[in-house]
């Protein structure tokens, strides 16, 4: 129950039925609560907080990636990883560039770490570029990551790397490439 109310979660969010969504997100978090199945109770906790932050919701979305990390503190690398991206998500739609860039580092590091213990249900690994398309999730909100990330060091050079072609894909459902594409970002910093 637990793993297909989140699948029905996201399916009702690519639909844009984001109450619906909410729901079956919730849904899911009560069944894998009650399963003591805490790495994906986890997961889906990001899964809301991806959803706060893609709705204009920062502070709610920092509120659940926080809940998430959380939660996951004892689960393997690659859920926590997976927990924290969206985390850094949430702090870019806050425009809190900062820590955007902090838990993103962080995660990376995560992945790097030799795999052990247990991986969320079909998610064998989280390969570092897998956390570059959640990097890119926060380019959706690229006015609000300008104004906070400009005095940070390195920070035109992270968004000027941008989405390769490999990467494009990573982005949100319907998002465009221009829109979310790092050169576009800078030309409106």
């Amino acid at each position: 129950m637990d793993e297909i109310g989140q699948l029905a979660g996201w399916m009702a969010f690519d639909a844009t039925r984001h109450g619906l969504a909410q729901r079956y997100f919730i849904t899911a978090l009560r069944a894998a609560h009650q399963v003591n199945g805490l790495p994906l109770y986890a997961h889906i906790l990001a899964d809301l907080s991806i959803q706060a932050a893609s709705r204009d919701h920062p502070a709610d979305a920092i509120t659940l990636g926080e809940a998430a990390r959380r939660a996951s503190g004892s689960a393997s690398p690659a859920v926590r990883a997976s927990v924290l991206s969206p985390l850094g998500f949430a702090y870019a739609a806050a425009g809190r560039a900062a820590d955007f860039m902090r838990t993103r580092d962080r995660a990376r590091e995560l992945v790097e770490t030799p795999a052990t213990g247990t991986n969320l249900v079909g998610c064998t690994s989280s390969p570092p570029n897998h956390l570059d398309c959640q990097a890119g999730y926060a380019l959706i909100h690229p006015v609000r990551l300008c104004r906070t990330m400009a005095s940070l060091p390195g920070a035109r050079t992270f968004l000027a790397q941008g989405i390769s072609g490999s990467r494009v894909a990573c982005l949100l459902p319907g998002s465009t490439t221009s829109a979310a594409h790092p050169v576009a970002a800078l030309a409106r910093c």
